[in-house]
């Protein structure tokens, strides 16, 4: 059934006993009737048509919220099966990822930082930390404190020494230059077992 386009209860009937509508009333006058059954007549038979076009309308219209009522319906489902996966994929690249790096979901006590360890870190490395100045973490790690322990008795960093240039050409470095430039893995590129050892020895050493 083709779409109504104009509300119906929005009509209001002719007025047939017009003059406008003499030759609409004349077939009946000269079927014996009088010009006011005519006009009731053609009256009541439009008012029967524009009752059924509002039946009609009401309809369209409660197709029409039904209608709308389906896609909201659907939209909904789909938005809720897109957020479903999107839950589930990120599940599973969390599991993915505690089973790839175990150390990241390792679960921290609420407790103030470990002090039973007895660290010795570096000398120039503690200087450093008492000055406020800014200290490689690689100074807490295991191997940092392997390489302190090795390095008991070198020269202090406050020492001069010898560096071949390039060019065939020497000069005087201070020793803690020297060492930095040789052994100290920056903070960035420490390991997370690295960054497990040598977070809480940090701290405790400020």
């Amino acid at each position: 059934m083709a779409r109504i386009l104009l509300d119906p209860n929005t009509l209001e009937c002719p007025d047939y006993a017009s003059e406008a509508y003499a030759a609409i009333r004349q077939p009946f006058i000269a079927g014996a009737m009088t010009d006011e059954q005519a006009v009731a007549l053609l009256v009541n038979s439009w008012t029967f048509g524009n009752n059924a076009d509002k039946a009609a309308w009401q309809a369209q219209l409660d197709e029409d919220v039904a209608a709308a009522d389906e896609r909201a319906h659907l939209a909904a489902d789909a938005e809720a099966q897109r957020k479903e996966a999107e839950q589930l994929d990120a599940e599973q690249a969390q599991k993915d990822d505690m089973k790839k790096n175990r150390g990241k979901y390792v679960a921290i006590p609420l407790r103030p930082p470990p002090k039973r360890e007895h660290v010795l870190p570096a000398g120039y490395a503690t200087r450093k930390m008492d000055k406020g100045l800014y200290v490689e973490l690689h100074y807490y790690t295991d191997r940092g404190l392997d390489e302190a322990r090795a390095a008991v008795g070198v020269a202090d960093n406050e020492a001069m020494t010898m560096r071949q240039n390039d060019d065939g050409t020497t000069s005087w470095i201070s020793a803690g230059s020297a060492r930095d430039a040789k052994s100290i893995v920056e903070d960035k590129d420490l390991r997370w077992e690295q960054l497990l050892e040598a977070v809480p020895r940090a701290i405790v050493a400020m």
